[in-house]
């Protein structure tokens, strides 16, 4: 009796954690690939900006500018993360 209890939560286990796993990686897929986006983003903009005048990015550093693009880079990199984690949860789930 006893090891027909133990098969069925064995039985039930196997697929609640094999979903488990396929949300784990899928959320660290979409977080890397979030992050290469806007570490590229992030590139190329500082490399669009070195042909301005130092001064010019000096202001631009005392006016908030970088932090408001962190601000705007992190937003986008919790919206993408949070919307791939919602995606994957739903297909993992079969929903």
């Amino acid at each position: 009796m006893g090891s027909g209890i133990l098969a069925a939560i064995a039985g039930l286990a196997t697929p609640i954690l094999a979903r488990i796993l396929m949300a784990i990686g899928f959320s660290v897929v979409t977080f890397a690939g979030a992050s290469a986006v806007v570490t590229q983003l992030r590139q190329l903009i500082i490399t669009n900006l070195g042909g301005a005048a130092g001064a010019g990015l000096q202001i631009a550093g005392l006016a908030g500018v970088w932090d408001a693009l962190g601000m705007v880079f992190g937003a986008v990199s919790f919206t993408v993360t949070l919307w791939g984690l919602t995606k994957s949860v739903r297909l993992v789930s079969g929903g």
